[in-house]
């Protein structure tokens, strides 16, 4: 078999292609390599992608000859990652002092707003109390000194019984000594006849919120009793002449005012509203304290406990 002529493989064009790299590289036997440079000769686009490899080559060979600086090495190899490097600029010791007063001064003023927002000042004002409970001397007791002279008279031969005058001479000496005041605020009360309230309950409670009236008592403002609508609210003492004006444009109303234990902060005042549903009543304006007697107004504590039961 020797001396006789090798058969040339035809090879495909996938073939070709895949071979490519080889024979740049010189690794081909001469049939595979006359046999991929016929089909280099029949089809373009193969040429193109022996140029493309041949570029390929080209560039990674450059790349090969490229040289890096040893202290750079030694700086890529000592460098921390992004993480460790943010950790370690964010430790508290390396903060700097102004930092760290504004972070301290910020934590305390947020916990001081949130303990002002969330404290019942309401139930600490009514766990205060103001002045003393007990007098220094108790009404209708007898005071020392008498106490003390009555063996006196005891000795005598004949003893004198204190005329009336006397007594009552005796009675002005006992009297105690007043303890201070308690302080007194003021509870305003309003009062009115509207008829279909309920359509206009909500009208009035966003009145009294836009002009800064908060919920003083237990139960929503506008809460439903069986003849009206009961608002019990705090309101800056300023507003009460432009609520009272919105109150007048849906009907009269009657104000009443009268002290009452609660003392409401400086430059508030304490409302309880309540807007019986019927007729409205034929007064003119506003009647601060009418001659006639306050009527009944369910309380605060008396509609929670309505409210509840219901």
């Amino acid at each position: 078999m020797e001396g006789m002529p090798t058969k040339q493989r035809p090879i495909s064009l996938f073939m070709a292609q895949e071979l490519l790299h080889d024979y740049i590289s010189g690794r081909l036997d001469q049939s595979r390599r006359n046999a991929v440079e016929k089909s280099l000769k029949e089809h373009p686009q193969l040429q193109k992608d022996l140029e493309l490899f041949k570029a390929a080559d080209e560039y990674c060979e450059q790349l090969s000859k490229t040289k890096v600086n040893q202290e750079l090495l030694v700086q890529l190899g000592q460098k921390e990652s992004l993480a460790a490097r943010v950790g370690h600029k964010l430790t508290w010791k390396r903060w700097p002092d102004a930092m760290k007063w504004t972070t301290e001064a910020l934590v305390l003023s947020t916990m001081v707003i949130m303990f002002t927002l969330v404290a019942p000042w309401e139930d600490i004002q009514s766990w205060v109390k103001w002045g003393t409970s007990e007098p220094a001397i108790m009404i209708g007791e007898p005071p020392q000194t008498v106490a003390e002279a009555e063996p006196v008279q005891e000795a005598q031969p004949e003893p004198v019984k204190p005329t009336v005058a006397e007594k009552k001479v005796v009675v002005v000496a006992a009297k105690p000594t007043v303890a201070p005041a308690k302080p007194q605020g003021v509870l305003f009360r309003m009062n009115m006849k509207v008829s279909n309230i309920e359509s206009k309950a909500d009208q009035v409670t966003d009145k009294i919120l836009s002009l800064g009236g908060k919920k003083a008592g237990r139960v929503r403002l506008g809460w439903r009793k069986e003849t009206g609508n009961y608002y019990h609210f705090s309101i800056p003492e300023n507003k009460k002449a432009e609520l009272t004006k919105t109150l007048g444009e849906l009907g009269p109303v009657r104000i009443y005012s009268h002290p009452h234990e609660r003392v409401m902060p400086e430059g508030d005042i304490r409302i309880i509203l309540f807007i019986e549903d019927g007729p409205v009543e034929e007064i003119e304006g506003p009647v601060e304290a009418p001659a006639e007697p306050i009527p009944e107004v369910p309380t605060d504590e008396q509609a929670e406990t309505e409210q509840e039961e219901a």
